[in-house]
């Protein structure tokens, strides 16, 4: 009862295109409270008063276990974009399916594993064909845990509420947009602490001599597989997005969404419909005074006597802020053959 009776009072925001001005606001907040031993959600109230949105978000991500359950398909998705609008990843799951894990450990999606067509018409008397379609199920999930963190140093605190979410924000989106990026689209399998790269299992296609080729290449490998061409989205590197999005047709309307987490020459057609993804629970934002972390982005160590992780910092010490920010996500490809990539040569 006490849950639903908070879901009531506590709609879902719904998000629009200061949706990233308004995560970046949620961090502050909470980073500025802790610094100033306010309640995050008073300061919000009386730094941003017309942002509503911050506000839930800001009640939401410091008081998980007093919210409503059932919001992570409307919140945690919208909130990653938001958090890096930037990334290849976040722009390709706007576009696929998007799947609710509260309370779900995994799902098990049918696909229809046939391309080939089917006979429509008949002669007068002649039985019609029917299909004995073979499902496969493919798995989506579980989620796993996403830990995003930073330190920021105590003179932020000077900085106004504004200036400072808009200096936090800038952070996290960098760091979220590169490294969600970097798992989405690499070629490694599943595991008990990441979901499996979109390029897992994919045999890249031969380079043809032309974009143009290249392009076909992709699309007809794409349909070939039972995918939709009209669904493509293209995924390249910094030079190869820039030099596709000069050099292609006015004609040439599909989305091409550039990272750096990938390869220059690399070009990735993905049927978007062929994605699904999917979040569990509200993201959690927390800041800590007096901790210690061992700074490493790549290879972080536990902190205790028998191992030495080093460089560690004191927030105390330093006289700064430990911002991290939680979330639980999961993604898959839903049919084989529906990703193809490319080393291109031009």
């Amino acid at each position: 009862m006490q849950r639903e009776a908070l879901k009531r009072s506590l709609p879902a925001p719904a998000f629009t295109r200061s949706s990233t001005r308004t995560v970046a606001r949620v961090c502050a907040s909470v980073f500025l409270a802790n610094k100033q031993g306010e309640s995050p959600v008073k300061f919000v109230q009386r730094n941003f008063p017309d942002d509503a949105d911050a506000e839930w978000l800001t009640r939401a991500a410091t008081t998980p276990t007093s919210t409503a359950t059932g919001l992570a398909a409307t919140v945690t998705a919208p909130f990653l974009r938001a958090l890096a609008p930037v990334s290849a990843a976040t722009r390709l799951f706007s576009r696929a399916m998007q799947l609710d894990f509260d309370g779900v450990y995994q799902y098990l999606v049918p696909t229809y594993s046939s391309a080939a067509p089917i006979p429509i018409f008949v002669g007068e008397g002649a039985p019609f064909p029917v299909v004995d379609a073979m499902l496969t199920n493919a798995t989506v999930g579980p989620t796993k845990k996403i830990l995003l963190g930073s330190a920021v140093t105590g003179e932020l605190e000077s900085a106004s509420a504004e200036s400072a979410a808009a200096i936090i924000g800038s952070i996290l989106t960098y760091q979220t947009a590169r490294a969600i990026d970097h798992y989405v689209f690499d070629d490694q399998p599943a595991d008990d602490i990441r979901p499996g790269g979109l390029l897992y299992g994919v045999t890249p296609l031969t380079a043809g001599t032309s974009m143009a080729k290249d392009i076909s290449q992709i699309a007809s490998a794409i349909a070939a597989a039972g995918g939709s061409v009209e669904n493509i989205v293209f995924v390249a590197g910094p030079a190869a997005a820039v030099t596709l999005k000069l050099m292609s047709s006015p004609n040439f309307d599909y989305p091409v969404f550039g990272t750096g987490a990938i390869p220059d020459g690399m070009l990735i057609g993905v049927d978007s419909g062929a994605i699904a993804t999917g979040y569990a629970g509200i993201p959690e934002v927390e800041t800590a005074k007096s901790s210690v972390l061992h700074f490493s982005d790549d290879a972080p160590l536990p902190i205790n006597d028998g191992v030495m992780a080093a460089p560690t910092r004191s927030a105390f010490q330093m006289d700064s802020i430990h911002l991290r920010c939680r979330l639980n996500a999961a993604w898959a490809s839903l049919r084989p053959g529906t990703i193809q990539v490319i080393e291109t040569n031009w």
